[in-house]
């Protein structure tokens, strides 16, 4: 049970939809609520609060796993969660997106990764990347993105928590 705990936490699996406290080097708040695409080269920060709505384990040959057993190579993760702007302590009550993530374990501590968090109809893309499930705050690249988020660079800093949910910060650039 623990292991699942571990594991679900981290993406909440990642993995991956939108917490915004917007707090940006120049604050782009009309981006996010749909107005427009920050500046080019302008670094926003978005704050989540993940929480979880399915997290499964399974064996390399799709037997779900137990959730005390230990991944191993070829093992995967599969996880969505609804994301509500802000984090754990403050939150809007209403979702504002969603995120899924498929994680195929490399080792029982590190997997590959394809995560997406949808909002207001854009995507942030986190194409096959490297997760490290043993960090105490993993940080999962960002790879691109769609609509407002089209050519996004930068990260997701994930927090677990005590439960299966999980916060993050997104930190991109266009």
């Amino acid at each position: 049970m623990a292991h699942r705990q571990r594991v679900g936490r981290y993406f909440g699996v990642a993995g991956l939809t939108a917490a915004l406290a917007c707090t940006t080097t120049a604050v782009s708040a009309g981006a996010v609520a749909g107005a427009g695409p920050a500046a080019a080269g302008t670094v926003t920060t978005l704050q989540l609060y993940l929480v979880d709505q399915y997290n499964a384990m399974f064996r390399a040959d799709g037997q779900p796993m137990s959730t005390s057993a230990q991944p191993v190579a070829g093992d995967y993760l599969i996880a969505w969660n609804e994301d509500y702007l802000g984090n754990h302590l403050h939150h809007s009550k209403t979702s504002t997106g969603a995120d899924d993530a498929v994680c195929t374990f490399t080792s029982p501590t590190e997997a590959i990764c394809d995560q997406v968090v949808a909002m207001g109809g854009s995507l942030i893309l986190m194409n096959h990347v490297k997760v490290d499930f043993a960090s105490k705050t993993p940080v999962v690249e960002i790879t691109g993105g769609t609509g407002i988020f089209e050519g996004a660079h930068g990260s997701i800093t994930v927090t677990p928590l005590p439960t299966t949910n999980t916060d993050i910060v997104i930190r991109y650039w266009t």
